[in-house]
């Protein structure tokens, strides 16, 4: 089962023809739309109410291990050089009110860029963004803003583990580009860009869907290689995760980093390193290479 949100209908409505999703009466606090393999749930704007209802719509429905979460809608860009209709899978939330951060985690590959997305009170405008357009075209990934991503998550991630939740956003703005259109204008304006992506999202997902159903194992000369690796590195717990998730990823894109990977640490794997902060070195140059 394919669980979504989003705030607006707007939003939705590209998900509830492309699944054939019909309104559920009976649950009477929330939008909620069902069909054979997904649901859809809107949450309304803002990131206290998305909470809410989030919350409310997985106690209800509870979901299984091998279900899948998808938080779609748009949200403002201040980089005028990317166009309006991009789509991007968020990298990293952070809620404006608290300075938290959470990181998805992106173990699968996605047919979208990444980005950064903060969770703010109200709509950014042209008013509360005074800096010269030229301050943010240099921000990789590029930062974008709405107002429910942070409440979403909070209330998903007691339900799922982590890299069974996905956040899709489009970019529908630059905090400028609304504000001479009429509400019509901009729902129509919403619904377009939502639509382009709607498709390559469903794909992607059930996918991924597929894959988790059937998960691949590591055979026992990936499983040999990675402990060489733990051991030649010193890694802590911790990093022992990161590089396993890693690894995962890789093999599961069917990437084949074997050898290029046993090359890039020949040294250390000839001669272990002699410190944790070495090994950690290690480790984020493997990130930066091969991810």
């Amino acid at each position: 089962m394919l669980y979504i949100t989003a705030a607006l209908y707007e939003e939705a409505a590209p998900f509830l023809t492309a699944l054939s999703l019909k309104k559920e009466p009976s649950f009477r606090h929330f939008d909620l739309f069902l069909g054979d393999n997904a649901m859809l749930l809107l949450t309304k704007t803002g990131a206290m109410r998305a909470a809410v209802a989030t919350s409310s719509f997985l106690t209800t429905f509870p979901p299984q291990k091998n279900d899948m979460f998808l938080s779609v809608g748009t949200a403002a860009c201040l980089n005028q050089s990317i166009p309006c209709g991009s789509a991007f899978i968020l990298q990293q939330i952070i809620d404006a009110g608290s300075g938290r951060s959470v990181y998805p985690e992106l173990i699968y590959r996605s047919p979208f860029p990444e980005a950064r997305l903060t969770t703010v009170p109200q709509i950014i405008t042209s008013a509360a963004t005074e800096q010269n357009n030229a301050s943010y075209k240099h921000i990789v990934p590029p930062m974008l803003y709405d107002m429910e991503s942070s409440g979403i998550y909070e209330a998903a991630i007691p339900y799922f583990l982590c890299e069974q939740l996905l956040f899709c956003r489009i970019v529908s703005d630059h905090a400028v580009d609304l504000t001479s259109l009429s509400y019509s204008e901009i729902r129509k304006k919403v619904t377009l860009y939502i639509t382009e992506h709607t498709e390559t999202m469903i794909r992607w997902i059930q996918n991924i869907e597929k894959n988790r159903k059937a998960p691949k194992q590591l055979s026992e000369k990936h499983i040999e290689f990675y402990e060489r690796v733990c051991a030649a590195l010193r890694l802590s717990t911790a990093s022992q995760a990161e590089l396993k998730r890693m690894i995962l990823y890789l093999y599961l894109n069917n990437i084949d980093y074997l050898s290029d990977m046993e090359h890039f640490l020949s040294l250390p794997l000839l001669s272990p390193c002699k410190t944790k902060k070495e090994g950690l070195f290690y480790l984020g140059q493997l990130k930066k290479h091969f991810l």
